[in-house]
């Protein structure tokens, strides 16, 4: 009674188990067909690492040639003369986007490692403006009104990149999930709030969202249906918090049976500016 359970689970394990060499022995006995599982599946996990990483470097490698192009180009346009107002803003906008483009993926590319780029003083009103400024255009047409209120001098010493990319994903969020609504972007060196007044999230999806490839509905799940779901963004926020050992939570609703709030906590792991 004891034992047949186990054992079943074992044959189990096994048949959903990397299939072994050619010409590995197979031993029937459940300890070494455990261990010889758990190898394998170690094994496996390893090489599907070091394919990701190899993948990413390439990634790296190849696309710094067109985005090179992408930014001179730009650069000469709008040294050329012949451009309004606003089309001078976009091609500033162009360049900015692609030296973000180049430092995420540098980010990215110290994040796999398991480690984080050099601290920098950073001015979180600034960051959030940045964040906010290349997700306008996207927040305007799905109607998402979007404020900062942090003081000009709240510093912060940290991972500028990182810092760039948890608040672009949280934004992202609230674009894609809590519009139309309002979001409003606070705090000090010790936390950001993010605090939207739409559907908010349910009680029994909280404990889910931060997982990978989590495509949990808001509330009004009629509306959210509509926005495609990669279920990759908040997983990313927790990543990079993790690493750096920030504290991510969130709290929902916040008024009545509305509203969400996305707490970015810095005490733990950064000092102060």
């Amino acid at each position: 009674l004891a034992v047949a359970p186990i054992v079943e689970a074992t044959r189990v394990i096994a048949r959903l188990s990397p299939e072994p060499p050619a010409g590995l022995p197979t031993r029937r006995d459940e300890a070494t067909m455990l261990l010889e599982t758990y190898n394998r599946f170690r094994d496996g996990a390893a090489e599907t690492v070091a394919r990701e990483r190899e993948f990413a470097a390439n990634l790296n490698h190849e696309i710094r040639t067109p985005l090179t192009t992408i930014r001179t180009d730009a650069e000469l346009m709008a040294l050329e003369g012949h451009t309004t107002a606003s089309q001078d803003e976009r091609l500033a906008r162009i360049v900015r986007s692609v030296d973000d483009i180049i430092a995420t993926t540098e980010s990215t590319m110290s994040s796999s490692a398991g480690h984080g780029a050099r601290s920098e003083l950073v001015n979180l009103r600034d960051c959030l403006l940045s964040v906010i400024a290349a997700l306008a255009d996207r927040a305007g047409a799905q109607r998402l009104r979007l404020t900062v209120d942090i003081s000009a001098a709240e510093t912060l010493h940290a991972d500028r990149q990182a810092l760039l990319t948890v608040c672009r994903n949280i934004v992202r969020n609230a674009i894609e999930h809590a519009a139309p609504a309002a979001l409003v972007v606070s705090g000090d060196r010790h936390a950001i709030r993010f605090t939207d007044d739409g559907p908010g999230i349910s009680a029994a999806a909280q404990p889910w969202i931060f997982e990978r490839f989590h495509q949990g509905h808001r509330r009004d799940d009629a509306q959210a249906d509509a926005a495609p779901r990669r279920g990759l963004g908040l997983a990313i926020v927790r990543r990079l918090c993790d690493l750096h050992e920030w504290r991510v939570c969130v709290g929902s609703p916040v008024v009545g049976d509305r509203g969400t709030t996305f707490e970015i906590r810095f005490d733990a792991g950064a000092t102060d500016g």
